[in-house]
């Protein structure tokens, strides 16, 4: 069946395979990462970590922090690398980087879903000029020459559709999480950065791992 169809696209049906051969690669490297990230991404263990700094225990939150791979918690101790005199700038920068990893090739995700239907249409007018050609052909005798052209514009139309549909609800999907995910770190690099000027302000000395 996917060689005759292959056969009966022509050759818009080459963009339309490679198109969806880049659609399933964007799709299953967000699966994996997100999956790998759900693993690591224990709210629970971010509650301990701001509980530590709520309650002025630098150290305890720190050693925490750099010993997790929650990249929640990651993000917010790499932003106490730069120093407390640029922790607000620093908060930021860190938390734009992991964010844009929520992101990450969603945007090849969101090409694909554009341009398969697009490749359709494409192959839809492409197929009709060819049998418009044919039926202007005083020659023609055989019906089925003709066809060939209406082949070639369903099925073009079909694949492209078939391509976008399944992409747009992963996308989806990829998009809320990155969302919210996004949000959840927007919130807690803000009560970070209020426990943690807190904590530093109630102890009269800094502790070694602030500045390391």
């Amino acid at each position: 069946m996917f060689k005759e169809w292959m056969v009966k696209g022509r050759p818009v049906m080459w963009p339309l395979l490679v198109c969806s051969l880049w659609a399933v690669a964007c799709i299953f490297e967000r699966a994996i990462y997100w999956w790998q990230e759900r693993r690591r991404m224990n709210l629970a263990e971010v509650g301990l970590f701001l509980e530590h700094l709520r309650r002025g225990r630098l150290k305890e939150a720190l050693r925490a922090g750099h010993a997790s791979q929650n990249p929640i918690l990651k993000t917010l101790v790499s932003s106490l690398v730069h120093g407390d005199k640029t922790l607000d700038d620093a908060l930021e920068l860190e938390t734009a980087k992991t964010s844009e990893q929520f992101w990450k090739t969603l945007s090849g995700l969101d090409t694909a879903i554009t341009l398969a239907p697009l490749l359709g249409i494409f192959g839809t007018v492409t197929g009709i000029i060819r049998s418009f050609n044919l039926l202007g052909t005083m020659s023609i005798t055989d019906p089925q020459a003709v066809s060939t052209g209406i082949a070639e514009a369903l099925i073009t139309t079909a694949a492209g559709l078939a391509i976008a549909m399944p992409s747009v609800i992963f996308y989806n999907i990829f998009s809320a999480r990155a969302e919210k995910s996004t949000f959840q770190l927007e919130r807690y690099a803000r009560e970070f950065k209020i426990l943690y000027r807190q904590a530093v302000e109630r102890r009269t000395e800094v502790p070694h791992e602030v500045n390391a």
